[in-house]
């Protein structure tokens, strides 16, 4: 292995310490799949929204169909207007949504690497950028549009501004600062409070409190609620407020004050997850946590870090609910604090962990451009096999009715959204029943805007034993309404069609 020892003998700083390895490890773990059709439910959620904006005009006020969301207020539309944007320059596909979910993590990994490297140095921004693009629950947050990889990014550029506001002392960096925490105000509401928490904490523990003193801190606070005031002024020039007041009530007296109406309260779940995803990264993030109050050195630009993972990560787990996605704020920080007692050890050791990095980064670029992974689609098969096959007919439904629970309505209504914008409904088999004797069926559906139901053309997911015991009863009439049109044997659900939109002549093969 004496070849081995040349080669790393002979890797300078500037070699050992590159970041090109570290943005093809991030490009290939990101990118890879995004070409694979189907997200969870939520990425359908976002994505329509965005596509909606793009297509339809809902800048201010995010919408998802006629049926479901017509008018969504639990978030401010601010990053699905941006994915509008996005979208109108390279149009609404799978991989143009999953572009823009993931541009936003390989833009604060960027941030991150050149804030290490400038306060501590080469080592340190390049072993904090592989933690960073190591971790796997990001890895999987990152792979569809969100709100939570804007949120980190805005949150971390707030504190980097911060942090050079408490270095040089200079006042503009505080108005930076402030903008980015009303972009983060504009993400997602409440969880902006990290930033002046994240603050507070590192004045408290650097003993720098009488900043505060200042003016210009509390200029980028309110600089921060001018920001996050373009949207309910926006919805007052439209005379749309109300969407604003019921996104206020909604966060802080359903979502914050009743906890959304959960008795049980785990303080330890956040800290559980983290052990379970992502445990080496935590182990040596706690282990610089009690560091950063051992040693001098980088004693403030580490416990920046320090309050940073704490300002998320206590309040998170704090709050009732909690979901995965809410710590992801930290995860700049988590990086960089686990990466800091690694780069204490042998220098061999590094430049190793260093050509192993810059081996796999390369190799893992090759082997996916060569035999891609994960082109299967695992979400919502039973969906994109019946579009496959409706892909055939002239006539496509526009109407989804889902009878007695047999498939996941938001799932599929979001889905739907996202595709051509198809209305979704809830059904029991009475009202299924009533739609085939031709009855109105308009009183016992529920949507968020009236329509005409009788004018939409409809599909079907029927329980397999309800889609035979109105066959039998119903007999002739059935057949004149509904036709078969697949079978799903593992969820023992039928998928039927409306009869006027098959056509046999859509289905015929020449030979």
């Amino acid at each position: 292995m004496k070849w081995v020892k040349t080669y790393l003998d002979s890797m300078d700083e500037n070699r050992t310490f590159s970041f090109m390895p570290v943005l093809v490890a991030a490009i290939v773990v990101y990118f890879q799949h995004s070409w694979v059709r189907g997200f969870f439910q939520d990425g359908y959620l976002y994505a329509a929204f965005g596509k909606n904006a793009s297509d339809l005009g809902y800048w201010f006020i995010s919408h998802l169909s006629n049926s479901t969301y017509n008018e969504f207020f639990q978030h401010s539309p601010f990053i699905f207007s941006l994915e509008g944007i996005f979208f109108r320059i390279f149009g609404a596909t799978y991989t143009t949504a999953r572009f823009y979910g993931a541009i936003f993590t390989l833009i604060t990994l960027v941030v991150l690497f050149f804030w290490v490297k400038k306060n501590s140095g080469n080592k340190l921004a390049y072993l904090t950028g592989t933690i960073f693009v190591m971790i796997p629950p990001l890895i999987k947050k990152s792979r569809f549009p969100n709100m939570d990889t804007p949120l980190m990014l805005f949150i971390l550029l707030s504190i980097v501004f911060y942090w050079s506001a408490f270095q040089k002392k200079k006042n503009i960096n505080w108005i930076l600062c402030g903008l980015f925490f009303g972009l983060s105000m504009l993400t997602k509401g409440p969880m902006a409070v990290f930033i002046p928490a994240a603050i507070f904490l590192h004045l408290l523990l650097t003993r720098r409190l009488k900043d505060l003193i200042s003016f210009w801190p509390w200029l980028g606070i309110i600089l921060g609620f001018a920001v996050f005031s373009i949207w309910p002024l926006s919805l007052l020039s439209i005379g749309k407020f109300e969407i604003f007041t019921t996104w206020f009530k909604s966060i802080f007296l359903y979502s914050i004050a009743d906890s959304r109406g959960i008795t049980e309260h785990t303080f330890f779940q956040c800290i559980t997850f983290l052990v379970k995803y992502a445990l080496p990264w935590f182990m040596l993030t706690i282990f610089s946590i009690w560091l950063s109050f051992t040693r001098k050195r980088d004693n403030a630009f580490l416990k920046i870090n320090v309050a940073l993972f704490l300002s998320v990560l206590v309040p998170v787990s704090l709050i009732k609910f909690k979901y995965s996605h809410y710590i992801m704020p930290l995860y700049p920080a988590m990086a960089l604090l686990a990466a800091y007692p690694i780069s204490f050890l042998a220098k061999g050791f590094i430049r190793g962990y260093s050509a192993v990095f810059r081996f796999a980064a390369i190799t893992l670029a090759l082997v996916f451009l060569v035999f891609p992974l994960t082109t299967n689609i695992r979400r919502d098969a039973e969906i994109f096999a019946a579009l496959d096959v409706m892909k055939l007919m002239r006539q496509k439904p526009n109407a989804w009715g889902v009878v007695n629970g047999v498939y996941p309505f938001y799932s599929l209504a979001n889905m739907n959204g996202w595709r051509d914008h198809s209305e979704t409904f809830q059904m029991n088999d009475g009202v299924l029943e009533k739609w085939i004797l031709d009855k109105d069926i308009s009183p016992d559906i529920e949507m968020e805007k009236k329509l005409d139901l009788k004018r939409l053309r409809w599909i079907f997911l029927i329980p397999e034993n309800t889609y035979n015991s109105l066959k039998n009863r119903l007999g002739r009439k059935f057949d004149s309404k509904l036709r078969k049109l697949m079978f799903f044997p593992k969820k023992n659900m039928v998928m039927a069609i409306e009869r006027e939109l098959y056509k046999e002549e859509d289905f015929f093969i020449y030979e």
